[in-house]
């Protein structure tokens, strides 16, 4: 990669900010105390060589941090596909460095740990939380006593994996940069996860004061409760594309995600239309 058009572009675009080197940028006061840098390709093994003070010269500023010798560092690895210009990084990830022991570990692990979030928190609100939000909307009449023992069977169990996704990302954050809830992905992603535990209680409490005889369905909590579950899976649709922008997500989950949740809410707008009309009718 040509290193000098990529930090002069940064270094623009990121002037008097956050972003690309900002210690270094001598707007901001800071100092690039890295030197010897230098690389090499072989059989397909990319490796880069650099030094770099323990304790920077503008640690005190508070534009950089020091590196100790009693815990393993936090290094960020990101790699772009293309040298034409700066781009969004295709590859990331972290890991932790000894430099002590002279051992490095985490990146493999991190990326698995990583993977597995997306997969669980995909099944919990992709597939399990719609089917149990479409069977409580639309499949009532068909399904009659069995409509409830699904929903919240459906429910539950997405419910129950999104907490172990949380608990999959919670790790993830701390075994690398340590800040939790900093980005949006993860801020939204705790709001869902309130959502996740608050709309079963309020589902409960619905069940328990039903009344077969009543001549209306009651704002609290039944009504709040729907509510709760369609924030509950539209929260996490948008946060799926968060999700997918924070870790580099190929062009192409993008899309495949953007179609099916548009068929989804298709599909559920029709289902309401019909439904609708032939109450009317």
């Amino acid at each position: 990669i040509d290193a000098g058009r990529a930090a002069a572009a940064a270094a623009a675009e990121f002037a008097g900010a956050c972003g690309v080197c900002p210690d270094a940028l001598d707007e901001l006061g800071g100092v690039d105390d890295v030197t010897v840098v230098g690389g090499s390709q072989l059989n397909g093994t990319t490796t880069v060589t650099f030094r770099r003070p323990l304790v920077p010269s503008d640690v005190a500023a508070g534009l950089d941090r020091a590196v100790s010798l009693s815990a393993a560092a936090v290094v960020l690895l990101a790699v772009s596909d293309t040298s034409d210009r700066v781009l969004y990084h295709d590859v990331r990830c972290a890991v932790r460095v000894d430099v002590t022991a002279g051992t490095v570990s985490g990146g493999r692990e991190l990326t698995e740990i990583r993977t597995t979030h997306a997969v669980i928190m995909s099944v919990a609100m992709l597939l399990l939380a719609p089917a149990g939000v479409f069977i409580g909307a639309f499949a009532r009449q068909r399904l009659r006593a069995y409509w409830f023992r699904l929903h919240i069977g459906l429910l539950t169990t997405a419910a129950l994996l999104v907490l172990v996704g949380f608990v999959f990302a919670f790790h993830y954050v701390g075994t690398s940069s340590g800040a939790h809830f900093v980005s949006v992905h993860a801020a939204t992603g705790l709001f869902n996860v309130l959502l996740v535990v608050t709309t079963p209680l309020l589902g409960q409490a619905a069940n328990v004061r039903w009344q077969p005889d009543r001549k209306y369905t009651p704002w609290w909590p039944d009504r709040v409760h729907w509510l709760f579950g369609y924030a509950t899976v539209l929260a996490s649709f948008a946060n799926i594309f968060l999700g997918l922008h924070s870790a580099g997500g190929a062009e192409a989950l993008y899309y495949v995600a953007f179609v099916y949740i548009a068929a989804l809410v298709a599909a559920h707008a029709a289902l309401k239309v019909y439904y609708l009309r032939n109450e009317l009718h």
